[in-house]
């Protein structure tokens, strides 16, 4: 009996130290109801959106494309796939030797004005997880935790780049770990997941010197080195190692 109610206790207690994966942002809430289009060179939109269920409840997107030799357009959605209609995807199209920049923030009001978001990272939870439905080609792809310093102002930032190249036509994810996040900022905690963070930034570009990037992104979240049931491919950002 005291050996049952030991394993028990124990199988508890394991249980009590797994990380519950958290959604930022799956997109299904502040869905545009007409894309961000740009065609001449270096021009770029700013849009804000009031979307539920992401820390701030405020999703700011900043595109811009500079050089579009074809003049081909370069378009930004939020939308609810056809193939998944409870769904969402932020989905980013654009030309051969088109080169884009995409800053997703979170930590904003609808002007633009920063708002701590305070966002607890959940306990034992080691990463940022970003998924995507597909992409065609490698994307240039940064992720930026900015954290409260022992003053408790949001001085600091941790932030890790990675290369991914995300296979077309299939799901995949990116893994930022919290150990590649550094910062030289004095009086921040290193460690993300003991310390609030007040924005979240995501900067995304070509991987490729033709341009000409295609890709769909579905979820950011919180999670740790688990995947799911289907074993879906996910590449660690390499921090510029």
């Amino acid at each position: 009996m005291r050996v049952l109610a030991f394993l028990l206790l124990a199988a508890t207690a394991g249980w009590g130290q797994t990380c519950v994966p958290t959604t930022i942002d799956d997109f299904k809430t502040g869905q545009t109801t007409s894309p961000i289009v740009l065609q001449t060179p270096n021009t770029s939109a700013i849009a804000f959106q009031n979307a539920s269920g992401v820390p701030g409840r405020v999703r700011e997107e900043s595109y811009s494309v500079t050089t579009n030799d074809f003049n081909h357009p370069s378009e930004l959605a939020i939308v609810r796939p056809n193939s998944n209609p409870n769904g969402g995807a932020l989905v980013v199209s654009n030309g051969v030797e088109e080169f884009f920049s995409l800053v997703l923030i979170y930590g904003t009001d609808t002007r633009g004005n920063p708002v701590p978001l305070g966002f607890q990272v959940p306990a034992n939870c080691d990463r940022f997880r970003v998924w995507f439905d597909s992409s065609v080609a490698t994307l240039s792809f940064t992720f930026e935790a900015y954290t409260r310093n022992a003053n408790g102002s949001t001085t600091g930032f941790a932030d890790g780049i990675g290369m991914p190249p995300v296979i077309a036509g299939f799901p995949g994810c990116v893994d930022f770990p919290f150990s590649n996040f550094v910062t030289n900022a004095s009086g921040v905690v290193q460690n993300i997941a003991h310390t609030p963070v007040d924005q979240i930034i995501l900067v995304l570009g070509p991987g490729s010197a033709v341009g000409g990037s295609n890709f769909a992104m579905t979820k950011i979240e919180v999670s740790d080195n688990r995947l799911p049931p289907t074993g879906v491919p996910c590449i660690i950002a390499n921090n510029g190692k």
